[in-house]
């Protein structure tokens, strides 16, 4: 029987589970669950899953289950993976948790028959080029702050994937309160334009993003508050120096 570890936010790999129990009429043999909160540091809690899996493989294999695709319990499950042994899928919902428990014992391997790729899809060159893009970025929690323990210092993630205008636009969101860490996660995600013959801009002062940041500083702060974009000064109050910024990379690729 293949065994089901659930990587997610919070409680919901629990509820998840209790609710596949109330569908399914008992609570389902060798599935465990990891919730990852704010205050974790991804690199305590890897070795905690990677125990689960350990635990949970009985020679049929594992298949990890994760909520968001980039973000920290995400990345935290991609790192448990082995092909063939530990397999994984992001998006994880009460019905995929319903259809694996129902076939688990079909074990890991996947029939996949190749069909006519619509015109909307990306061939598999672009697409293999847009995957290495996404894998050479930055994900997930980069830094705890040494000063107050379980609190994340840097991060970033991968926010939208879509196309404008003939191209596909990768933008990611990156914050830190340690203006040259960001810098050096802004230097990082420039670096990887060249692979996917992209280019980089900055998010503009007028953005949403920015204007909610202005909202949110003259709520909390008496201070005035200008929105700091990757590399620019910034009139935050010290402890939010990092408050939002944002790095944008649009590759153009198709």
């Amino acid at each position: 029987m293949i065994g089901i570890l659930i990587v997610a936010h919070g409680a919901f790999g629990e509820a998840l589970i209790h609710s596949a129990s109330h569908v399914l009429g008992k609570r389902p043999l060798r599935v465990r669950q990891v919730g990852v909160t704010i205050h974790d540091d991804p690199a305590a809690i890897l070795p905690q899953a990677a125990d689960l899996v350990r635990q949970l493989d009985d020679g049929d294999g594992v298949l990890v289950l994760t909520d968001i695709y980039g973000a920290t319990p995400g990345n935290i499950a991609l790192k448990l993976l082995q092909p063939g042994r530990v397999e994984g899928v992001a998006g994880v919902n009460l019905p995929m948790l319903v259809r694996a428990l129902t076939y688990r014992d079909r074990g890991l391997a996947l029939a996949v028959e190749e069909g006519e790729l619509p015109q909307a899809v990306l061939g598999r060159g672009d697409r293999d080029r847009l995957l290495d893009l996404v894998a050479a970025l930055p994900h997930g929690v980069l830094g705890m702050s040494p000063a107050v323990p379980g609190l994340v210092e840097t991060s970033s993630n991968l926010a939208v994937v879509g196309r404008a205008n003939g191209a596909l636009r990768v933008v990611t969101s990156s914050r830190s309160s340690v203006n040259s860490t960001l810098r050096a996660v802004s230097a990082s995600i420039r670096a990887t334009s060249p692979r996917s013959t992209g280019r980089w801009s900055s998010p503009m002062p007028t953005s949403r993003t920015c204007r909610s940041a202005r909202s949110t500083g003259r709520s909390i702060s008496s201070t005035p508050a200008t929105p700091r974009t990757a590399g620019r000064p910034s009139r935050w109050p010290r402890w939010a120096s990092g408050a939002i910024p944002a790095t944008l990379v649009r590759c153009r690729i198709c």
